[in-house]
This record gives C-alpha cells, sequence and structure tokens, in this order.
C-alpha cells in the first residue's frame, strides 16, 4: 500500500509540475521580449512637442498652410508619425498626410508643414482649430496618440466693406477722365489668391490692376458710394492670363448675402463672356456669349443697363444678354476686378498679365 500510495503521489506531482514549468518557461520568454523591446517603445512622457507655429499670412495671401511643429525627445533614437487636423471657420475639417519623423535621442527636431490645401476654396474669416498630435504608429484605430497640442486663432482674411478702414492709401485717383465720384482700392481673399492694393496703379490716365507672375494675387476698384438704377460703362483691355478673369460688375458690399449683376471676361484666349445677376446671394439669372473679337487686342466698351423690369447688357453697344425677371433691386458699388476663381484650371507658374482700364462712366436714372 505504501508503494500504491507513493506511486499516485509522485504520478500527480509530474502531472502538475510539467504543465507549471512550460508556463513559466512561456512567461519568461515573453518577459524576456518585452525587456529587449521596451527600448523601443515610445513613452508618451518622454515625447514632447514644444513648439506649435502657423504661418497665418500666409494662409491669408496665397490659401497656404504653412507651420512649423518642434518636438523634443527625452529618450532613446525614435520614431514617431505625426499628424494634423483644421477645422476651418465653416466647421469643415482638413486633414494633413501623416508624416514619418525620426528624433535622435534626447534631441529636438523641428518639422514644416507647407500645404496647398485652401487654394481650391474660398477662405472666411474667423475660427480656426489647428491640432497637430504624435503617434507611435500610422495614426488609426490600433494606434496610440502620444501627445498633442491645439491652437485655436480668430483670423481675419479682410472682407469686402473698406469704410472702417478708410486711408488715403485705399484711394485711387480715378476723378477727370473717369467719374465724378471716389474709387477705392479693395484688400481681401477671393478666390484661390488675395486682391493686393498694390497690385492698382495709374499711369498716363489708365488705371491697370495687376497680376504678378507665378502668383494667383489680383486687384480690385470699387466705388465708395452706392448705385442705383442706370447705365454703367467701362472701356477695359484684357490680358492672356489662363485661369484667371476679368470682371466688370455692380456689387451690394454688405454683410451676409449680396445682390450683384456682373460681366465677366474669361483671359484665356477663349473669348468667353459671362453675363450674370445674383439676388441676395443666389445666381438667378447666367448666359455665356462669344465676343467677335479678341478682348485683349484693344479697349472695348462694355455696358450694363439697370433698369426695374430688365437688365441688358451691351457690348459695343450691341446687345448681347437681356434678363427680364428674378433681377436684384439693391443699390451697389461698381467695381472692376482681375482675380483667379477657384472653378477655373489655372497653372501656379505663369507670366505676370495686367487689365487697363481707360474709362468709367456712372449715369444713374
Amino acid at each position: 500500500m505504501n508503494y500504491i500510495r507513493t506511486g499516485f503521489i509522485l504520478k500527480a506531482a509530474k502531472n502538475y509540475f510539467i504543465p507549471l514549468f512550460y508556463t513559466l518557461f512561456f512567461l519568461a520568454l515573453v518577459l524576456i521580449f518585452l525587456v529587449n523591446f521596451s527600448a523601443n517603445i515610445v513613452q508618451a512622457e518622454n515625447i514632447e512637442i514644444i513648439q506649435h507655429d502657423i504661418k497665418a499670412e500666409q494662409l491669408g495671401d496665397l490659401g497656404i498652410f504653412a507651420a512649423e511643429i518642434e518636438i523634443i525627445n527625452h529618450q532613446e533614437e525614435v520614431e514617431l508619425w505625426l499628424g494634423y487636423s483644421i477645422r476651418d471657420s465653416r466647421g469643415e475639417w482638413h486633414d494633413l498626410e501623416p508624416q514619418k519623423v525620426f528624433i535622435e535621442a534626447g534631441s529636438s527636431k523641428i518639422i514644416p508643414l507647407n500645404e496647398s490645401i485652401f487654394q481650391e476654396k474660398e477662405i472666411r474669416s474667423g475660427e480656426f482649430l489647428f491640432i497637430t498630435a504624435l503617434w507611435d504608429s500610422y495614426p488609426q484605430e490600433e494606434a496610440r496618440r502620444l501627445t498633442e497640442d491645439r491652437k485655436q486663432l480668430e483670423i481675419d482674411f479682410g472682407h469686402y466693406e473698406l469704410e472702417e478702414d478708410i486711408n488715403d492709401e485705399n484711394y485711387l485717383e480715378a476723378k477727370n477722365n473717369f467719374t465724378d465720384y471716389n474709387f477705392l482700392k479693395a484688400s481681401h481673399r477671393l478666390g484661390r489668391g488675395r486682391l493686393n492694393p498694390a497690385n492698382i496703379t495709374k499711369e498716363d490716365e489708365i488705371i491697370k490692376i495687376k497680376s504678378p507672375a507665378n502668383s494667383y494675387q489680383g486687384g480690385e476698384i470699387r466705388t465708395e458710394d452706392r448705385f442705383g438704377y442706370g447705365s454703367y460703362k467701362i472701356e477695359m483691355k484684357t490680358d492672356y492670363a489662363p485661369g484667371s478673369f476679368a470682371a466688370f460688375f455692380l456689387y451690394q458690399d454688405v454683410r451676409g448675402s449680396n445682390d450683384e449683376i456682373d460681366i465677366e471676361i474669361y483671359n484665356d484666349g477663349s473669348r468667353q463672356i459671362d453675363f450674370v445677376t445674383f439676388v441676395q446671394g443666389e445666381k438667378t439669372n447666367y448666359k455665356t456669349e462669344e465676343l467677335p473679337f479678341d478682348p485683349s487686342s484693344d479697349y472695348h466698351e462694355y455696358r450694363i443697363d439697370y433698369f426695374p423690369d430688365q437688365i441688358l447688357f451691351y457690348v459695343e453697344n450691341e446687345l448681347m444678354a437681356a434678363f427680364t425677371g428674378d433681377l436684384p433691386s439693391a443699390e451697389m458699388k461698381v467695381m472692376v476686378n482681375h482675380w483667379w476663381p477657384n472653378w477655373l484650371e489655372a497653372e501656379s507658374d505663369h507670366r505676370a498679365s495686367e487689365i487697363k482700364i481707360r474709362e468709367i462712366e456712372i449715369e444713374e436714372f
């Protein structure tokens, strides 16, 4: 009986200790792996974002988001992923493509960001939220966010109403051969770029609105006063700048939805011209035609006759379009600009261009 009992005990011990041995052996391997792997694991407390500098002026002038992110690493050499997101003033989110970053042990690194994410969109003034984050792997569900930094900025890109900021530099000496009314140089974002007062000059009684080479900048002039029903005429010479417009138009210029009457000439050699009306910001009439001449070859006359019951568009005294329904009714400013719409294809590498204005006549009914 003693031998049987002893054998039973030994057999039980064997059945118990063998699985335990393998379990302990497996745990030892895991521990060794974790110890060896831990040197490559990014510890969140050892990584800091110490600078998050946003270049708001480039966002306003060029539609380009630019920033500098400085990261400091307090541990061994590490591989990180940098993610970046922007919430614009409309509440829309824009995500930059994440990028891999290597930082040496005990050092810092500045990561420059430069993305043309807003060039195809109109940017509105308002509150922007900028978020940069560091991840231990490519940002997705299983990735671990190590740290982040948020910037909330109120950015003003300028707007149509200049009355609050009128100074001598805004005024354009356009009287005498133009009209008896003051014109102002505008400064605000429009389309792909910015309308810059520096691009407007007056030489030998000719007003020039320029667009510099390799730039989406343009220029705009507008009357200081608003006008009602009447006849509005311009003598203008356009230029060859594919992707841009030369426009002569009436615009209500108030915050919110605006009435508008447009003549828009394509600067691409196609001779296309558009006639458009808006009522409280909604397009109500549209017609496109082909001019019988090259608008960039010489000065030509374009005219808007604004009546309560119809709007007539003339080119060289020839009627090109007539609208009789869904018409604007507001008093509006007279404007001329050279600009780059988002919806036209345009190369960033192009020569300088300018439109020239010889005369503007305003006759109220």
